[in-house]
């Protein structure tokens, strides 16, 4: 009888802790579905703002100082020699395919990259949604998520020729 009570107890044991490894875990997918989101939705959460700037103003030569802190160099000196003007609009997402974004949270975390860094368990969305700079192979990686980037329904292309 003792056995059986002790067996009882232990499985008991084993299913509080599987009880709760569940929730831990369905925290952890959680935390990381809401990473891969706000990787593909960088401003859910409001856009950058500059101080002196804000949308539907006409950056050009009189005002083009204003924007020195977040113009490239080159762009800030054409500007302010008066062969450039930028209509500042409202900063917003593009985001991909939906059905990308759900293959891409589904599938997190399955593949990997081969002893010859070939792409392996792949299905579908971003292989590697969530890159670690400190991994030796974050370049590889992210290689591997070019390729494999939502193209869309359709893609448009400008292409120049420069001679």
């Amino acid at each position: 009888m003792r056995e059986r009570g002790y067996l009882g107890r232990t499985w008991l044991n084993v299913l509080l802790i599987l009880g709760l490894a569940v929730p831990a875990a369905r925290a952890q997918d959680a935390d990381i579905r809401e990473k891969i989101l706000a990787e593909f939705y960088p401003y859910r959460q409001g856009g950058p703002q500059v101080e002196g700037i804000t949308p539907g103003m006409i950056l050009n030569k009189s005002n083009a100082q204003v924007a020195a802190a977040v113009l490239p160099p080159e762009v800030l000196k054409v500007i302010q020699a008066g062969d450039l003007e930028i209509t500042v609009q409202t900063t917003t997402d593009v985001p991909v395919r939906e059905e990308y974004i759900a293959a891409t949270v589904a599938h997190a975390g399955q593949a990997t990259l081969g002893a010859d860094g070939t792409l392996q368990n792949y299905d579908s969305g971003l292989p590697f949604p969530l890159l670690d700079p400190a991994d030796p192979q974050a370049g590889l990686k992210l290689g591997w998520n070019l390729r494999y980037r939502d193209y869309a329904d359709s893609l448009q292309n400008w292409g120049t020729t420069t001679v």
